[in-house]
């Protein structure tokens, strides 16, 4: 298990008992946990608490996950987990392109919760002691100490798993990195084979830094192989 020294784990979600279940189950675990109990206070809470990561119910009243998520991007980094009863892939695609980190489907089973939490702050945990300084690839410029891309000297907003992914590939570049290698280092777990999450990611990175015209500039995806970082 990821020594957490009690990291701060805030759960945005409506029903009473899953709450108190997840609030339980975290703090046996060692971590310090926080609850909101609608989309308001949820996206309010983002902001004064600055959790660690965060677990976001999509189907709230009031203000839904999907708009929380959206909403939080515009000042919060961590990792947001997003939970839901809908199986519809919009919902999923939904999630991701707000700039969700994972998906979770109920009914939720606590410890694959665990893994993916401890996954994503491993992750972090990563990049906050990554001492490379910048990584040029023609007019787009990765500076890993600040966390900030630009092109043509424009900042590029990414997500905190965006950015992760785009760095990631970056550090490989010229070397072909399989969906199995690239899904293990950002999330910690194996690939099961069925998440999209990061092809859909790619896409949000590729319309970020204006490369999603075929054939692609910076990042091509090499059919049964996996992605190249074109090394220039």
């Amino acid at each position: 298990m990821l020594k957490n020294d009690k990291k701060h784990i805030l759960i945005v979600e409506d029903d009473l008992e899953i709450c108190r279940l997840l609030d339980m189950f975290l703090r046996s675990k060692g971590y310090q946990v926080s609850l909101s109990n609608n989309g308001i206070d949820g996206l309010a809470d983002i902001a004064r608490l600055k959790p660690d990561l965060v677990v976001l119910d999509i189907m709230m009243p009031g203000l839904d996950g999907i708009e929380v998520c959206k909403q939080s991007r515009e000042f919060y980094s961590g990792p947001i987990i997003m939970l839901t009863a809908c199986s519809e892939e919009i919902s999923e695609m939904s999630a991701l392109d707000t700039g969700a980190d994972g998906y979770l489907h109920k009914p939720l089973r606590p410890h694959i919760l665990l893994s993916h939490i401890e996954a994503f702050l491993r992750r972090e945990n990563r990049s906050s002691k990554n001492t490379n300084a910048i990584n040029h690839t023609g007019s787009l410029t990765i500076d890993t100490l600040k966390r900030l891309v630009t092109r043509e000297n424009k900042e590029i907003i990414l997500t905190g798993a965006e950015y992760e992914m785009l760095a990631y590939l970056a550090k490989q570049a010229g070397t072909i990195v399989s969906r199995d290698e690239c899904y293990r280092a950002l999330k910690g777990v194996e690939f099961d084979g069925l998440d999209r999450a990061l092809d859909m990611r790619l896409s949000s990175i590729r319309k970020k830094i204006k490369d999603d015209a075929a054939p692609y500039q910076i990042i091509k995806t090499i059919r049964c192989k996996g992605y190249l970082f074109v090394k220039q």
